[in-house]
């Protein structure tokens, strides 16, 4: 997105919330909206963005890292573990393999 690159986050924030309008089913539009409200309006903002994206998205681990490190830097250090996505089937010590 040209407006990442030129750290036009007010600019960013508008153009990836009409794509998040748009096509919901994208957990992308929502990473580059709440990582362009982090910067142009702060933390709370992104968190809140975040927060409805895990719902809509829980499985995506952009998203559940994301929130975890928003977590964090709202002074909530335990909250991450929260946020820990189920491992696909595939992993290592999966129950599911």
């Amino acid at each position: 997105m040209i407006y990442y690159a030129l750290k036009k986050w007010e600019l960013m924030a508008i153009v990836a919330g009409k794509l998040a309008a748009w096509n919901p089913q994208e957990p992308g539009h929502l990473i580059d909206l709440a990582y362009a409200k982090r910067r142009s309006e702060g933390l709370h903002i992104a968190h809140t963005i975040l927060t409805h994206a895990a719902e809509v998205h829980p499985a995506n681990a952009t998203i559940q890292f994301n929130l975890a490190c928003y977590e964090a830097q709202l002074g909530n250090p335990l909250a991450p573990v929260a946020f820990a996505a189920p491992r696909p089937r595939y992993c290592k010590g999966s129950d599911k393999a």
